[in-house]
């Protein structure tokens, strides 16, 4: 989808609400089997959440622009996002131990690092790989464990989700714009999980899921794997389902097709979409409904659109200030060579027939000015990019309509000019 296109939908688009759970299993296939339980179903009286749209939509669509830009030209860094989890128990509850939120957290580290077995289907060309994304266990100010426990005296309905991260009635959770707070608490009709996309409230900002979908559980057949949170996870950091609860309507990201509808079973081929264009449905992506043994993978424009949330200007990018257990406090030693990066410019490859890669790292990340001369000193090609929101960047670069010799490119930012020479033969 071009720029253009993803601006006329943008209204249709952002349907940014509480979501996780879209467009229910009986409008569209008929009756549910009570005997199959599926996660991403959502009671009928919660749909009107799924229609609110961020705080500021100003914000919003300058952050789209900006999230564009970002898949075409930044390389994303290795981040690291502290969890805390906060459990809600009743007499019914599935026992969440610390062994099965370290088993999530591993389950968590790879899908995002690309490790599991990859289905041979149709957009293989498509998946992510290593996101460059971990999670670990988040240690803020005042939280004596990694786990807060509570119980609950009262069932959870439609009516009081919204109190769960009360600290009367659940569990407060951490600082919501430093570390993701993950609340596993038994939901009313068959929820399975739902989290918040970003900017869209501020007091239940998280994700909530129910404890027979949490980290491995044999008894729970469809969706055992614990990969019910990473599908929540890619929500929360800023992806829609491939599908919504509107027919045909686009996830903003580019490289993933419209789907019609929720896929919930495990197939061995793909199938067309009933939406405009008939172009096949991504089978076995985190962000559609599959059983977890079919589900394995995120495209490279996902990865893309949440690094874009992590980053300087994204709505999750107070998440890198999180202190975490996982890893060393950063001393001053360190902290002084981290602002040593070296600034770096290559062009590859150099020499070059007509299409190369120019390649930069930055100190920080900031806008950039980019110019190619020739050897007369004379300007024949000026273009900028605007703050990346990571250090690291990539430009393609066509010299095929100029002559053979020498260029150099001038990479300027707020801070520093960098030159380089190549040559085109």
């Amino acid at each position: 989808m071009s720029i253009i296109e993803m601006m006329k939908n943008m209204n249709s688009k952002k349907s940014m609400g509480l979501i996780l759970c879209t467009l229910m299993w009986n409008l569209v296939f008929g009756q549910i089997n009570e005997q199959k339980q599926f996660r991403f179903l959502y009671h009928k009286n919660w749909e009107s959440q799924l229609n609110k749209k961020p705080k500021d939509q100003k914000k919003w669509q300058d952050f789209e622009l900006f999230a564009y830009m970002h898949a075409r030209y930044a390389v994303p860094e290795e981040k690291t996002l502290p969890l805390v989890f906060n459990v809600l128990e009743s007499s019914e509850s599935r026992k969440i131990s610390m062994e099965m939120a370290e088993s999530q957290i591993q389950i968590l580290n790879d899908a995002f690092a690309g490790k599991f077995e990859e289905k041979d289907h149709y957009y293989k060309d498509r998946m992510a790989g290593d996101s460059k994304i971990r999670f670990c266990f988040g240690s803020p100010q005042g939280n004596k464990a990694e786990i807060n426990y509570k119980t609950l005296n009262l069932p959870v309905s439609v009516e009081n989700l919204a109190n769960l991260s009360d600290k009367k009635y659940g569990i407060e959770g951490a600082k919501k714009d430093e570390y993701i707070n993950i609340w596993i608490v038994d939901l009313p009709d068959r929820m399975g999980g739902f989290a918040l996309l970003p900017d869209v409230d501020e007091s239940m900002d998280g994700i909530y899921i129910d404890p027979d979908y949490f980290g491995l559980n044999p008894d729970q057949k469809d969706y055992s794997q614990g990969r019910t949170l990473v599908h929540l996870m890619g929500q929360y950091l800023g992806l829609q389902p491939l599908w919504t609860n509107l027919d045909c309507q686009d996830d903003g990201v580019e490289d993933t097709p419209t789907h019609n509808a929720p896929n919930y079973g495990c197939y061995g081929y793909s199938h067309v979409s009933l939406c405009a264009g008939n172009e096949e449905e991504m089978i076995g992506n985190f962000m559609d409904a599959g059983l977890d043994e079919c589900s394995s993978m995120f495209t490279k424009g996902q990865v893309a659109r949440i690094h874009a949330n992590l980053s300087e200007r994204g709505y999750r990018n107070n998440l890198k200030n999180g202190k975490k257990v996982c890893e060393k406090p950063l001393n001053e030693e360190m902290v002084e060579n981290r602002n040593q990066i070296p600034e770096n410019l290559e062009i590859i490859p150099n020499p070059t027939s007509g299409q190369a890669e120019i390649r930069f790292t930055l100190k920080n990340p900031e806008a950039i000015n980019l110019s190619i001369y020739n050897t007369t000193g004379a300007l024949i090609l000026k273009t900028s990019v605007q703050d990346l929101g990571e250090r690291s960047g990539h430009i393609m670069l066509d010299m095929s309509q100029y002559p053979n010799g020498q260029y150099i490119v001038e990479l300027k930012t707020y801070s520093n000019t960098i030159t380089k020479t190549f040559l085109k033969f």
